[in-house]
């Protein structure tokens, strides 16, 4: 009969078995007629009463599924009811095969965000069956009766109500919201929410809000609830009861997203409520009283200050003369107009807000009022910096910062964004981003290396003697994907591109050449691939032995590390013993130079056996009952394997391992990015190009927050960028790269990955090997911020793979290439190529559009 609920809507009564009632009724008449006709012409007719009647199959008992609906149940705690006395809820023994086996588990129910009620039920039963529904377990501050819990399924039968109330013996907190400051915004709404729903109130100009039933009635329809008036103490409970206040103003329109206004006084920092970063409140920050939080604004005053970021051997701040200064933008995204400027004056432990720009960009003294709403995203342009220096938006937090600790500002993966779009935290990982630092370097005078793009490669050369033998040497050397750039102001651009989508990331930061020592020094500003990259995290990072070459190409070659180790060098799991089949356990790491060492090491893993002792210079084992395993990586190197119970063997390369001296030699080799190595053909797009801001008054100036490199023997295109999120992008381009065109991103394009190889060279007399790997053409994207910032109008034009459901590629590229010297009137670059990028939109260019998106301006970049 199918599953029917318990009272939910008047059951169809169970159908008759027409087709057997019908044969029957046809067999009885058959009978009759049959008596009639023998008694009239035949004797031999009683065969027709043999006919047997035709079988009928009885339908199965109708089903009705138990269960019915709670009022006013929570999100987060659930009501455990029971059956008849039991647990009879199923889930599956495998969460992961949802259709396999299944168990009995207790059966819980959580209400439903915003609605008034939920529904529960405990499967279908056939019609007949008695039951009985009791509570289990209350919910953590409800109570929670049933109205009609027991009775006997039928068809059209009763439904089961359960109605929850707020347990009177659990404290109940009030939330007051005090709104003076913005109380005569039209529009003001305050939104309380808790796991208990949803409560929006309207402020009417009233300086204070205490949420109440009474401001906030349930909604039939759902979107808020009643419930979600107030917090209470979850004392041993978890999860802690979590609430948020925020507050929000309509937007322009009836379309436009509402904006977020600013409320402070929540446990967590920056917010209006005790929610972190990963969704849950920590226990500490528990409700134990009735809460009050404060709507600051719904304008948000952003603030900057500098920091001097200290070279090697320096120990003060320079001063910044009288006069000047370091003069800032606040850049909305994705238009790339400027709404406000700073200009800050000294390397004080102060903040300068944003004010509104005059005309030629600088502040005036009227403060801005940033907005904050789903899209809002601005960044940090530094516009000029003081005489002789060069600043960068960056992180405060290094080892060499001339801030104590209570004014570091941001993290190494901020670079210099500004994120408004939703009301969280302090951390960007929330998007809640209000402060920014400045770090300044004075810009170091090295005519030797000012200027260049080149692709790191690393080789690492292990040189392996053994005593008084000839040295075997291995070079392994790594073409990987990545680009270092260096500026004549001191900064640096690095972007890494590697198999694993956690080790992509980009570093900008401030580099020192000291040509006595021919040593480079790395301080990272923004740092988004932490250990992977040529930082971490801040960390300064020195190489060696610095040597420049003019090419063609022009390269730089540095060390970067070396060590030299004597003995044999264990590492865990290398070399384990075990005894009497028992299992292995690992001799201890370490370098081992002598023989009684390793006898000692070996004894100490055989289960209170001593098994080994010397034997000259080398090791004879000895297997009590059950025999001994060696085994590991090294074993067979050093001559142990299986001994027998009762059996001796003498190890044949322990006298050798113990002498071996290994050197370790890491160094760099950067190749200046210049034609496509792979064809013969040249292309006018080939090559490394860095961003120039056109828009910028009185005159156009280099970006050095953004960088692009293409090869078209592959169709691949490198992006790095520090423009607000730090950001990198590969991915494969196919055009026309005459000088002027368009072209599309084509990911899986046959032939279009990018490739890493491994040369790898020996002294041994074996030939040279050669291998690459494949890598994904469209890399980890804008490293940690992935799913926060799937819209980031930063990224290098239709970099990320199309989203479109039915196949659509993206509209083309179009791109021009201006040559050098060619148009001596332009302002931008006008002695060396220079390329300009056009988003296009359904075929529309983008800076056409209204509001328009600005194209992109590139310069070819050529080392020095």
């Amino acid at each position: 009969m199918g599953d029917q609920r318990a009272g939910a809507i008047p059951a169809l009564q169970a159908k008759e078995n027409f087709r057997g009632n019908a044969m029957n009724s046809m067999i009885s008449c058959s009978r009759l007629l049959a008596v009639a006709l023998c008694g009239l012409v035949l004797a031999g007719c009683n065969a027709v009463e043999d006919v047997p009647d035709e079988p009928s199959a009885a339908l199965p008992a109708p089903t009705v599924v138990l269960g019915g609906h709670i009022k006013d149940l929570g999100t987060l705690r659930p009501l455990i009811l029971q059956m008849n006395g039991k647990d009879v809820c199923l889930v599956p023994v495998d969460p992961t095969v949802p259709t396999g086996m299944r168990k009995v588990t207790e059966c819980k129910y959580y209400g439903v965000q915003d609605q008034e009620y939920s529904e529960f039920n405990f499967g279908a039963y056939s019609v007949g069956t008695t039951y009985t529904i009791s509570v289990k377990k209350q919910p953590f501050g409800k109570n929670c009766t049933i109205q009609n819990p027991s009775g006997t399924l039928k068809l059209g039968g009763e439904e089961i109500h359960v109605t929850c109330v707020d347990d009177a013996a659990v404290p109940h907190y009030t939330v007051t919201v005090n709104t003076a400051a913005v109380a005569s915004k039209a529009g003001l709404k305050v939104i309380l929410t808790t796991e208990n729903g949803t409560c929006p109130v309207d402020v009417n100009g009233r300086s204070q809000i205490v949420f109440s039933t009474t401001e906030c009635a349930s909604s039939e329809t759902g979107g808020y609830h009643k419930n979600a008036t107030y917090v209470f103490n979850s004392q041993l409970n978890l999860p802690v009861v979590t609430w948020r206040v925020t507050a929000t103003l309509p937007g322009a329109t009836v379309v436009d997203a509402p904006k977020n206004c600013f409320v402070t006084g929540g446990p967590v920092t920056n917010t209006g409520g005790n929610v972190g970063d990963d969704g849950t409140a920590d226990p500490a920050n528990k409700p134990a009283g009735n809460v009050a939080v404060t709507v600051q604004s719904c304008g948000f005053a952003l603030r900057v200050q500098a920091d001097y970021s200290r070279p090697p051997g320096v120990s003060a701040d320079p001063a910044i003369a009288s006069g000047d200064g370091i003069t800032l933008a606040l850049r909305s995204q994705p238009l790339g107009i400027d709404v406000a400027a700073a200009r800050i004056t000294s390397f004080a432990t102060t903040y300068t807000p944003f004010m509104v720009p005059d005309a030629n960009g600088n502040p005036t003294t009227t403060p801005y009022e940033a907005q904050s709403d789903p899209s809002a995203f601005y960044e940090v342009v530094v516009k000029s910096s003081p005489a002789g220096m060069a600043c960068v938006p960056g992180y405060s937090g290094s080892s060499n910062s001339a801030r104590a600790t209570a004014d570091r500002i941001g993290s190494a993966t901020d670079a210099g964004a500004v994120l408004l779009r939703t009301p969280s935290s302090a951390s960007v990982a929330n998007v809640w981003l209000l402060d920014r630092v400045i770090r300044c370097r004075l810009v170091a005078a090295n005519p030797s290396l000012q200027r260049g793009i080149y692709w790191q490669y690393t080789t690492t050369t292990v040189t392996t003697t053994v005593g008084a033998g000839a040295p075997a040497i291995t070079a392994t050397t790594v073409r990987n994907r990545n680009l270092l750039a260096f500026f004549e102001d001191s900064t640096y651009l690095f972007g890494n591109h590697t198999s694993g989508a956690t080790n992509n990331g980009v570093e900008q930061g401030y580099y020192n050449y000291n040509t006595t020592t021919n040593q480079i020094t790395f301080d990272a500003m923004t740092d988004t691939n932490g250990a992977n990259g040529i930082n971490s995290s801040g960390a300064q990072r020195i190489i060696t032995a610095v040597v420049k070459t003019a090419g063609p190409p022009k390269t730089i070659a540095a060390r970067v590390s070396t060590a030299t180790t004597t003995g044999l060098v264990i590492a865990a799991g290398n070399l384990s013993v075990a005894v009497n089949n028992g299992l292995p356990f690992d001799v201890a790491a370490s370098t081992y130079t002598t023989v009684a060492a390793l006898v000692t090491a070996i004894n100490a893993q055989a289960s209170g056996f001593t098994i080994a002792a010397a034997s000259g210079n080398e090791i004879r084992i000895t297997a009590p009952a059950g025999g001994v395993v060696i085994g590991g990586t090294k074993a067979a190197g050093l001559g142990f394997g299986t001994v027998a119970a009762g059996a001796t063997a003498t190890s044949t390369g322990v006298a050798n391992a113990l002498v071996t001296t290994v050197k370790t030699d890491v160094d760099w080799k950067l190749l200046e990015v210049g034609p496509d190595p792979l064809v013969t053909s040249t292309n006018p797009v080939d090559g490394s190009w860095v961003v120039w801001d056109w828009q910028r008054k009185p005159a156009p100036v280099e970006d050095r927050r953004r960088i692009f490199v293409y090869q078209h023997g592959l169709y691949t295109a490198f992006h790095v960028g520090v423009n607000g999120i730090g950001n990198l992008q590969e991915a494969c381009y196919v055009g026309t790269f005459g000088l002027s065109g368009s072209w599309t991103r084509q990911g899986a394009r046959s032939g279009c990955n990018m490739r890493t190889y491994t040369d790898i060279v020996k002294n041994d007399g074996t030939a040279p090997t050669s291998g690459f790997s494949l890598l994904s053409s469209g890399s980890a994207d804008i490293p940690n911020y992935t799913n926060i910032l799937p819209d980031y109008p930063g990224r290098w034009p239709q970099s990320q793979n199309p989203d479109f459901t039915d196949g659509r590629p993206y509209s083309l590229v179009d791109y021009e290439v201006r040559p050098a010297n060619s148009t001596p009137s332009d302002t931008v670059c006008p002695t060396v190529d220079k390329l300009t990028v056009w988003d296009t939109q359904s075929g529309v260019r983008k800076d056409t559009l209204n509001p328009p998106i600005p194209r992109l301006v590139l310069c070819r970049v050529t080392a020095n």
